[in-house]
């Protein structure tokens, strides 16, 4: 296949992928400044760090629920699709700047966030208090949602394979799994509204069930496949 057939080739997905992106800039753009305005009260880094944690938690939660969904209407698709690996990468993305921003919050000093101070000012031990365990999981999710974000191209998937290539990947549950942990902390800790927790709840109960739904349909597809297969 030459060079110029592999360029025109390349050029729709790539259009694709600049309107995926344009598009996602749009969302999370809308997302961060609606939840500042609904919390204006707070100061501005305290604001754009919770707008940017349910921005990134939106995407998390759309880029979890795409494959049960194409599970459930019957649809067999790749291993990975470019604009699920862009909502993941857009949820990574507005993590980390979460994790920026929300270090300037509560603290002065930023080790406090994980480690215990004491009466005078040193350092007592690990922080294992609900905050300290709270921002725990939120550095691991960050980190494994880095990872992820690092394997998240063609050239990846080809050096890893298929398998192992999405072994890794379903390491993206264990990080939906410390980031709710971490918000339904947070909103205990610092004593937000009812809708907070609701949007929280209600987006973690529709993920949830779409999982359980959507592999319950994978393996119910299996096993028929296995009964009318020809025996050898």
């Amino acid at each position: 296949m030459s060079g110029e057939v592999i360029l025109r080739r390349r050029r729709p997905r790539r259009a694709r992928r600049v309107r995926h992106n344009l598009l996602l800039g749009i969302a999370a753009t809308v997302t961060v400044l609606a939840v500042v305005y609904l919390v204006r009260e707070r100061r501005l880094v305290e604001a754009f760090s919770l707008g940017t944690a349910y921005a990134s938690l939106l995407f998390l939660a759309v880029c979890l629920s795409m494959g049960p969904i194409k599970v459930l209407r019957g649809e067999v698709g790749a291993a990975s699709s470019d604009l699920r690996r862009d909502l993941g990468i857009g949820a990574a993305l507005l993590g980390t700047l979460h994790t920026v921003l929300g270090l300037q919050v509560h603290m002065k000093h930023r080790w406090e966030y994980f480690l215990q101070p004491s009466p005078n000012g040193t350092v007592q031990g690990l922080r294992l208090d609900a905050f300290g365990f709270a921002n725990y999981g939120g550095v691991l999710a960050l980190l494994v949602s880095l990872g992820l974000w690092a394997i998240s191209s063609d050239r990846a998937l080809a050096w890893l394979g298929r398998p192992a290539w999405k072994r890794w990947q379903r390491t993206s549950y264990i990080a939906a799994l410390l980031v709710v942990g971490h918000g339904f902390v947070y909103q205990r800790l610092e004593h937000r509204a009812v809708s907070a927790v609701a949007v929280m709840g209600v987006t973690t109960l529709v993920v949830l069930t779409l999982q359980l739904l959507g592999r319950r349909r994978w393996i119910a597809s299996r096993q028929q496949s296995a009964m009318h297969s020809p025996s050898r």
